[in-house]
């Protein structure tokens, strides 16, 4: 039998700010109940090693059907031989010891009077059911719990590792971190629990033995606490920083039934940890009045998540819960209970009424020349100014003004709380991603001499400055999950990098150590990243030093990092096939990001394609040059090598053009490469919502596979002066693209008056 996987179906609904009002429980889970399911295993139906043994003898799954219709094909065909059953118990691999006391040890003979193990799927499962007619289910749920004390005391980003340490041991009261509690769990438990979360995504038995290693070697770092003299968290080794990263914005806490774990600084007294159906992430809910429930977070630990019940003794197996009350429609084929036919919503009917108004005034003026001409001109003359009335961050009527109109349009927010709030709003409307990226551009002291040739006679200043930039895009991978990616920006660190772009030299070693570094930490929080272009002038060298990167890191078929090619440029196409040809020769996978292009104000005019159509061509080919798998003709004999795709257009033609192609190659089990869909926030959003729309639709009509693309948001985040130059890029971007920003206005209004006069 497959084992069979639960992946999160609903991700994030409102925060603390956004949903203020509550809403019910249903109206919660249909909004996200098919959020994030890309796998057609990982749709829960409970059909396997059921309880009572009378439902368990009669289950018999026809294993001729395919690996994605068997779950579903069994429940059907199962659902009205039994009114209510139980879902629970593990299946160990025979050479580890028992099960955690709270399941039923599958492995032994015979657990429930009959042998069900080879019709068991790996991991544990716990699913409480009852329906009240055959065609319908309800599903009534009783693993839930309510959180009885939160820690008081969190340390701040920044604080030293003593500080950090000393905090969390202080979220155990009486110090001791092998106390049991009521559950049977102790501090420790939970915590290790945490720090691997992300360590291990299967359910396989035989990862089990992982965690007593694991509970061990924290215990060390955290009993060093008292006696040891640190002062700098960077002094520790790998260890002690993935303490200091991974419990970040956590409180401890305990609930009623007695258990302890790890959540999110927004959990308090009285909230209800639950799992929804199909989801493997605990979430966090408030009860309010009139029966509505106000979403707080999603609970990404999986030691609160195992407040269910009790913290198991590691994270395999979980225990998988269910607390809402729904009626979910499972077979529709009865005459009297027929599927009611509804009118798709408006694909910006995701927006929230304040963006699209402010969407509605910012789109007008991009798509209006005489309106468009001063906005630029005035935003030019910030970037350009060196006076401090108009710094946005030392004028603060400027900086209210320009957060108003444009900053908070487009970028993620100044500080930690503002980029998760941002990001948080993204993932609530639907997106699977983001990109984000650190627009702090570092100053060099204009008193310091920089060299006037040479490659290692730079100042110390300068060396600094690759370390801040490099702290500072470290600092952003704190901000974002694992899926999402961080956007590079190399120029950003400083003088070094700039001089020698702009020479052809290859990349200083310093420069090069940092952006390993940055690789290598990217790589650890399961996400990927893409190094930004440039302009013209440099992009050559960085398309060299790029090619470093990904010979170095994009290895057996993963692409970490991802280079930009701009199809605006006539080279564009031969740029792709290098890429292509030198990762088949070389055995390494090339990553794309597919952009038109950002620099067109400030490039030699002839290295650009002489019209719109000739851009269009470009993009399309270079698209569709890797969905297809062409080889360039110079490398006929080689193989295509593994390849990735970020096709980053705000162009709704490119957009459907390259996925239907993808879509076609998929279905007729052609190869092709893994792609993600990418526009940037505040642009393009009735493309990115229509794409999303038709994600969601294809998982109603079980058409997604784990190769659809998924689509995301880009986005920078920094103070509004440190990301100026990328507002102003923004503008002039749209100044290019009128027809285009046309349309985004006409669509934006019309669901604004539709919305207004329905």
């Amino acid at each position: 039998m497959p084992g069979f996987r639960i992946r999160t179906l609903m991700d994030n609904f409102g925060s603390t700010t956004t949903n203020p009002v509550g809403a019910s429980l249903a109206t919660i889970f249909q909004a996200y109940q098919f959020r994030r399911c890309s796998d057609p295993h990982d749709k829960v139906y409970g059909v396997l090693a059921v309880l009572p043994l009378s439902f368990v003898v009669a289950v018999k799954p026809d294993y001729e059907q395919p690996v994605e219709e068997l779950y579903r094909f069994t429940f059907l065909n199962n659902l009205q031989k039994i009114r209510r059953w139980e879902i629970r118990g593990c299946l160990r691999d025979p050479e580890h010891d028992g099960c955690p006391s709270w399941v039923s040890d599958l492995s032994r003979p015979d657990p429930f009077g009959i042998d069900i193990t080879d019709n068991l799927a790996s991991g544990c499962s716990s699913l409480h059911f009852e329906y009240e007619a055959p065609s319908r289910l309800k599903v009534v749920g009783i693993r839930f719990d309510k959180i009885k004390d939160v820690s008081k005391e969190t340390y701040k980003f920044g604080d030293d590792g003593q500080t950090v340490l000393r905090t969390i041991r202080s979220w155990e009261p009486n110090g001791d971190l092998n106390r049991p509690y009521p559950g049977g769990d102790t501090f420790l438990d939970a915590f290790a629990a945490t720090m691997i979360q992300d360590c291990r995504k299967d359910r396989r038995p035989s990862d089990l033995y992982m965690f007593e290693n694991v509970k061990a070697m924290f215990e060390a770092e955290l009993l060093s606490t008292a006696s040891d003299p640190i002062s700098e968290l960077n002094s520790r080794d790998a260890t002690h920083l993935e303490i200091w990263f991974r419990s970040q914005a956590r409180t401890m806490m305990t609930t009623k039934r007695g258990s302890i774990g790890l959540g999110c600084t927004f959990a308090r007294p009285g909230d209800v940890i639950c799992v929804f159906l199909g989801c493997d992430f605990p979430v966090l809910l408030r009860p309010l009045e009139n029966n509505t429930w106000k979403y707080i977070n999603t609970t990404t630990s999986y030691a609160a998540e195992s407040s269910l019940e009790r913290p198991p003794l590691g994270i395999y197996p979980r225990t998988i819960g269910l607390v809402l009350i729904n009626k979910i429609n499972v077979n529709a084929a009865t005459a009297d209970n027929q599927a009611t036919v509804t009118e798709d919503p408006s694909p910006l009917s995701k927006i929230p009424l304040g963006v699209l108004v402010r969407s509605v005034a910012l789109t007008t003026v991009m798509a209006n020349r005489w309106l468009l001409r001063p906005s630029l001109a005035f935003i030019a003359m910030i970037t350009q100014s060196n006076s401090a009335l108009l710094n946005p961050d030392k004028n603060p009527v400027l900086n209210r003004i320009l957060q108003w109109t444009i900053y908070n349009h487009f970028c993620a927010g100044n500080s930690i709380p503002e980029v998760s709030n941002t990001v948080q709003y993204i993932k609530n409307l639907g997106f699977h991603g983001i990109i984000l990226g650190y627009s702090k551009d570092v100053v060099l002291d204009p008193n310091v001499e920089l060299p006037q040739m040479g490659l290692e006679d730079y100042p110390i200043e300068c060396y600094k400055m690759i370390d801040e930039w490099k702290r500072g895009n470290i600092e952003t991978l704190n901000m974002i999950e694992a899926g999402d990616l961080l956007a590079v920006k190399v120029t950003g660190a400083g003088p070094i990098a700039v001089d020698a772009l702009q020479a052809g030299r290859p990349m200083n070693d310093y420069l090069h150590a940092a952006l390993n570094d940055i690789c290598n930490e990217t790589r650890k929080r399961g996400c990927q990243l893409w190094i930004d272009a440039e302009q013209q002038a440099m992009q050559p060298t960085l398309d060299d030093w790029t090619i470093v990167l990904m010979r170095e890191h994009n290895r057996d078929g993963n692409a970490l990092v991802y280079n930009t090619i701009q199809a605006y440029l006539k080279g564009a196409r031969q740029n792709a096939q290098r890429h292509i040809q030198l990762a088949a020769q070389e055995g390494w996978t090339v990553g794309i990001k597919l952009v038109r292009g950002a620099y067109i104000e400030n490039e030699i005019r002839s290295l650009i394609h002489d019209t719109k159509g000739d851009t269009d061509a470009s993009y399309n080919d270079i698209a569709d040059m890797l969905i297809s798998q062409r080889i360039p003709n110079e490398a006929a004999n080689i193989k295509f090598p593994d390849a990735a795709l970020v096709l980053a257009t705000h162009n709704a033609e490119s957009a459907q053009k390259a996925l239907g192609t993808h879509r076609r190659r998929v279905e007729a089990g052609l190869p092709t490469v893994p792609m993600k869909c990418a526009q940037i926030m505040g642009m393009a959003d009735e493309l990115s919502c229509k794409l999303l729309q038709d994600y969601e639709q294809a998982v109603k009509d079980d058409r997604v596979t784990a190769e659809t693309p998924r689509i995301y948001k880009c986005l920078p985040w920094g103070s509004v002066q440190e990301c100026i130059n990328y507002l102003y890029r923004r503008a002039v971007e749209n100044r290019g693209a009128v027809e285009r920003t046309q349309h985004m206005a006409l669509a934006m209004r019309q669901e604004l008056r539709r919305r207004i006069l329905g």
